[in-house]
């Protein structure tokens, strides 16, 4: 009996010569064998069938003794694909348990992914289907999930926001962790993390720009958002080796109106704010004396914008602040600073000589509802009631509303905080999960080119240390610490701080 008639009776993996084999196959060409005096039958679980002929012009002509060893062999239980889409398209036998493909989109890209057979279909999107209707499961290698096998491609240009966020979603309470191997990875909107996951790039990702995997974050958008979806999930999620970037700032604005506690901002137009989106209301936010008085006053002209300051520190464009005795109109802010000249938005009812300066907090808050509309619901309420205020975007690179951690990390070029933690009984989240970020961690990290670099507000941003972070060439202050017990800092680079 011919070798290849035996073949055709059940699929099975065939190896001889160097190293010759496939996987699930029903047939072989005995042409290629024919020099051989030996060929071995190999089966998916690594038993082995060597069937011998007495020289090279029998080889592969089978004795009974041989058809029992062939006999003998188990049933393929695995097989192998170029793609996933090849996999939807194939029908595969009944006795598969397990698929294997050698990329995503094509064979080498990074995507290769074994597949689980299961019963019903996922409740998430790492899944194919094959044309015999059965379900296949994305199997995690040890090491995490990689988003190439999601279809990430990470060349700058295909937008990679769906597949990362696919990745998240799939550990689900499990955690785990999220891979990005080097490369660029374009998101277009904010990326959700709710469970206790890790993301992690490749390369070592601090102080030099273009060490490590890119984030490049869409112009006007918040790169991620890290929250409780529940309250059993959402802390410790941690960001590691990665350069989170801005492709630009929006720097669009309007105005607005909130009444003191009030979580409902009125504004004189629609502006492209949507839900989910971190925005400023300036001056809304708690009342607070500049520095000591001794050191910081200034010198106002009745009828006059003009303010001449005593130091230069602590003064940036678009603070709202009083000039103590010069009853400035309310809400007046700062236009411009040339060392110690500033120009006020109204001029000064009357003059003084050395007055204190009091400034205004600008309230960094979440957009909750409303989007798209003039009337908008926050997730904070204003301190101070304004009108006519400025209402800008506060993009973040990271916004966070549970507790988090950083290591080895890049984050630059954003409108508002490279990383804004903001959490406490008074402070909303969009789950109506309470929000409790005490004991955050940022470690070897640096925020750039941002409004802010790191912005720390709430009652329950406590407890937390940053350690060897660079927080220099923010353009207003690098560190914001607005928590309510305070927090651990050491070894810390900043331009500007309060």
């Amino acid at each position: 009996m011919k070798l290849s008639d035996q073949i055709l009776r059940k699929p099975f993996y065939v190896a001889f010569g160097q190293a010759l084999q496939g996987g699930g196959i029903t047939s072989v060409d005995l042409v290629a064998v024919r020099n051989a005096t030996t060929v071995t039958i190999t089966a998916s679980d690594g038993s082995a069938a060597p069937i011998a002929g007495p020289d090279a012009s029998t080889a592969g002509v089978m004795t009974a003794a041989d058809k029992s060893k062939l006999d003998s062999l188990p049933p393929a239980t695995a097989r192998d694909f170029a793609t996933k889409l090849e996999v939807a398209t194939s029908t595969i036998g009944a006795g598969i348990t397990h698929l294997r493909t050698a990329g995503h989109s094509a064979a080498g890209d990074g995507g290769g992914t074994l597949y689980k057979r299961v019963a019903s279909p996922p409740p998430h999107t790492l899944k194919v289907q094959s044309t015999d209707g059965a379900w296949w499961e994305l199997v995690p290698d040890a090491g995490g999930i990689n988003v190439r096998q999601a279809g990430a491609v990470g060349d700058g240009v295909a937008d990679d926001t769906q597949p990362i966020q696919d990745c998240i979603d799939f550990l689900g309470d499990d955690n785990g962790k999220v891979l990005l191997p080097r490369g660029s990875y374009k998101t277009t909107a904010t990326i959700r993390v709710e469970d206790n996951v890790i993301l992690e790039g490749e390369g070592y990702g601090t102080m030099t720009i273009g060490r490590s995997t890119v984030i490049e974050v869409a112009s006007g958008v918040t790169g991620f958002i890290v929250q409780r979806a529940n309250e059993n999930y959402g802390d410790n999620a941690l960001f590691r080796n990665l350069e989170i970037a801005s492709a630009g700032k929006n720097a669009t604005t309007t105005t607005g109106t909130m009444s003191s506690a009030s979580k409902t901002l009125t504004l004189a137009a629609a502006e492209d704010f949507a839900d989910g989106d971190i925005i400023m209301v300036r001056g809304a936010g708690e009342s607070q004396t500049l520095m000591n008085s001794n050191y910081l006053t200034a010198a106002t002209t009745a009828a006059s914008t003009a303010v001449t300051l005593s130091n230069a520190a602590g003064i940036y464009d678009g603070m709202v602040i009083e000039v103590a005795g010069a009853n400035f109109p309310a809400d007046t802010y700062v236009v411009s600073r040339s060392g110690t000249n500033v120009v006020m938005s109204a001029p000064a009812a009357d003059t003084v000589t050395a007055g204190a300066i009091t400034y205004y907090n600008d309230l960094a808050v979440q957009v909750l509802s409303g989007g798209g509309t003039t009337t908008l619901t926050v997730n904070e309420a204003a301190f101070r009631a304004v009108s006519g205020a400025e209402v800008l975007h506060y993009d973040c690179g990271i916004y966070a509303q549970s507790r988090m951690s950083m290591e080895r990390c890049v984050v630059r070029d954003f409108q508002g905080a490279g990383l804004m933690i903001h959490a406490g009984g008074d402070v909303d989240n969009e789950f109506s999960q309470a929000t409790n970020a005490n004991s955050w961690r940022v470690n070897d990290a640096r925020f750039t080119d941002c409004r802010n670099g790191l912005r720390l507000k709430g009652n329950d941003v406590n407890a937390g240390s940053a350690v060897g972070v660079d927080l220099g060439s923010n353009t207003e202050y690098g560190l914001v610490d607005a928590s309510f017990l305070g927090n651990y800092f050491f070894g810390l680079h900043v331009s500007g701080a309060y």
